[in-house]
Order: structure tokens, then C-alpha cells, then sequence
């Protein structure tokens, strides 16, 4: 999370003031508003505390990353639920832990991830888990490989479940490009998703969720680049992110097969001015489907998991002696698990991800529910 558009001291100060902060999640633009007075406190502190690089912190996690299932229809071939690295039991996180996690954290966490490894919309409640974070005044941010929303019903429980954003998956922009990195999926069957849900959205006369499409430059598609922003504009959607693949995971190496030539993203320049510093561990907080609480979703075998949430309270957990020693060795050398991480090699934050927007709603929109100010 970084602010939008805005110095540091006049962001807090309407952070504080208004509890109104603006701010970018995966490079799209948020407003967190109306927010209580413990959500305001907790952003302030953590903000001071990555600023200064503090070697405790006491603030707590203001992201909640939740993986509703860790199984997915698709293979694609870096992602560690498709190339079958993640070794943990397949099942999807049960309903009443869900509701118990958002309970537990919508006092402090301002909005929620609904990804980490599998196809989130392949968990037969994923309508019913975001409308219940939103009630909760969450921010409800999501990432779909397009192939469970084609049903009318379905994309209608999900404009219906108040979904902030989401973001479409699409490696091609015909069938062999689209393949070849998305094993076992189909690009007729993305784009009906997307229309489907644009359709519903329309026939229930609101904004959200804010569709965009995903674009990840490889070598078998890169010459599609130039042409990415018309077929996107003539789906409807309502932005275009271009992302840096990370083609290294675990014992799997992808490079030569998929690295393209130019690692530079259209509308990104060549070299970073700032330098990236990883807050993820402390500004995050991440619920397996298993129930596992990890610091960052590239343990994706929860070898360094600091507990389960069917075991123990969150706040119990995020304020343990387990917690507080993988924190410590993530400040000194890292963990095993950082060099799965796809900014290791970069100097900031921004650079694996270049944002188009095609207008149609304010940069204010999507926002949170209201919170007791």
C-alpha cells in the first residue's frame, strides 16, 4: 500500500483529521474513508514505522490477504498451484473460520486480497465471503483466471457482493498465445466472463467491481503489446495493467521458455529512482484455506506458518513469540522463501506493474463501507 498523489505529512493529517486516506493497492487507486478511529491510529503507526525503518513494530496489519482455495482449473506453469509445488492438503477455507478471520480483524485491517494460490472463484461461498467483508467495511480487492463467471447468476452474485475490483487474467490475445502460458484454459470463455460481469453490473445500475485486465508481456506474446490497449478498450473494461512475469519459483525455472526479449513494461521507465523496502510481512496479514497464518503468500507451503487461526485468536498469533522471530530473521538475511519473491531483484515496488486507466469512474471509487468514525 503507498499513498496517492499526495505528500506523506498532508496525507496523515487527513488520514487523522477526515479519516480519509487515498491510496494504491496493486496499482490501482483506492479511498479508505470514514474510517474509525483505531483504523486511523494503526495506518498512522504503521506508516511512521516503515518510514523510519523501525526494528519493531508495533502496528498492526492493515491488509488481510485471505486464499479461499488452494486448487485451481488451470496449470499454468510458474504459479505454484498449477505446477503442483504447493503440497498442502487441496480443500477450500471453511465459511465459519472465514467469518471468524474477518471478525477478528475488521477492527484494524482496511481492506482484504481475495487471492493468494488457486482460483478463488472456484469456492462455492466466494459471493457470500466478499459480501460479508464488505459488511464489515472492507475494501474487497480480487484476481480471477476468468473461468467460473460466465453463468449470468454467478457474475451477478458477485456485483451484488459489493466486490470493489477485479482484476481479469489474460496472457493473449488470441487462443494459441492465450495457452500457452494459460495451460488448459480457454480465451473465449475469459472474455464471456468479462462480458458477463459488465452485463450485470450495468443491469444493477452501479459502478463496482472496477473490471480490469491483466496483461503479462512473454516471449510468445510481446508483439501482441501494442495492440493490448485496443482490445481491452473494446472489451469495456475499465483499466489495463501490464505485469512483470516472475518466471523463477521453487525448483522451477521458466526463463528461457517464456523471458522476453524487452523486460521493460510499456509506460515504465528503464531504471527506478527509490528504493524498495518489503513491508509485506508487517503490513499484511495472510490466511491460508488450511487456516495457516503466514507472513507473506510466497510460503506457499506454510513451512513458516506462526500458527492457525482454528487454533488461536488472531491477535494472540500476530503478537506471538513465533511471529516475532520470523520477523526478526526477515529484517536481518530474509527468509528461504523471499527468493520466490518477484521484487527481489528490483529497486522499487512500482516497476512490475504499469497501469492504464480508461477513465469512466473517479480515482476516488471504488471506497470502503462506512466505519464508525
Amino acid at each position: 500500500m503507498r499513498l496517492l498523489h499526495r505528500g506523506k505529512v498532508s496525507a496523515i493529517w487527513s488520514l487523522l483529521s477526515r479519516g480519509r486516506l487515498e491510496v494504491v493497492l496493486d496499482e490501482l487507486p483506492f479511498v479508505l474513508e470514514r474510517l474509525s478511529l483505531t483504523k486511523r491510529l494503526n495506518l498512522a503507526l504503521a506508516a511512521a514505522e516503515h518510514t523510519l525503518s523501525l526494528p519493531r513494530r508495533m502496528a498492526l496489519p492493515v491488509i488481510l490477504q485471505v486464499e479461499p482455495i488452494n486448487s485451481c482449473n488451470l496449470r499454468c506453469p510458474v504459479c505454484a498451484c498449477g505446477s503442483g509445488l504447493i503440497k498442502r492438503p487441496l480443500q477450500p477455507l471453511p465459511f465459519p473460520l472465514f467469518q471468524s478471520v474477518i471478525d477478528q480483524t475488521k477492527d484494524f485491517v482496511c481492506a482484504m486480497f481475495f487471492w493468494s494460490w488457486g482460483e478463488p472463484f472456484l469456492h462455492p461461498r466466494a459471493a457470500e465471503m466478499i459480501s460479508y467483508a464488505k459488511k464489515q467495511g472492507l475494501i474487497v480487492h480480487s484476481s480471477t483466471n476468468g473461468h467460473c463467471l460466465t453463468d449470468a447468476h454467478q457474475a451477478a452474485a458477485v456485483v451484488e457482493s459489493g466486490l470493489d475490483s477485479l482484476v481479469f487474467a489474460v496472457e493473449g490475445l488470441n487462443e494459441e498465445t492465450y495457452q500457452a502460458y494459460r495451460r488448459g484454459g480457454r480465451l473465449s470463455t475469459v472474455i464471456r466472463s468479462i462480458e458477463s460481469v459488465l452485463c450485470a453490473r450495468e443491469r444493477a445500475g452501479c459502478g463496482t467491481p472496477r473490471v480490469v485486465l491483466r496483461f503479462m508481456p512473454l516471449k510468445h506474446n510481446q508483439h501482441q503489446n501494442s495492440e493490448v490497449q485496443a482490445f481491452a478498450r473494446d472489451l469495456g473494461v475499465d483499466a489495463l495493467t501490464f505485469r512483470k512475469a516472475y518466471l523463477e519459483r521453487g525448483s522451477i525455472d521458466c526463463r528461457s521458455e517464456f523471458a522476453p526479449a524487452n523486460s521493460v513494461l510499456p509506460g515504465k521507465p528503464s531504471e527506478s529512482t527509490s528504493c524498495f523496502s518489503c513491508a509485506r510481512p508487517w503490513t499484511n496479514l495472510t490466511v491460508f484455506s488450511g487456516g495457516q497464518v503466514v507472513i507473506c503468500e510466497n510460503d506457499y507451503n506454510a513451512e513458516y506458518s506462526f500458527g492457525s487461526a482454528d487454533d488461536a485468536s488472531i491477535r494472540k498469533l500476530l503478537f506471538g513469540r513465533r511471529r516475532r522471530t520470523l520477523l526478526r530473521q526477515f529484517a536481518g538475511n530474509g527468509l528461504p522463501f523471499c527468493r520466490d519473491c518477484e521484487f527481489i531483484d528490483q529497486q522499487s515496488a512500482t516497476l512490475n506493474i504499469s497501469t492504464i486507466s480508461f477513465g469512466g469512474r473517479s480515482p476516488d471509487a471504488p471506497r470502503n463501507q462506512a466505519d464508525a468514525a
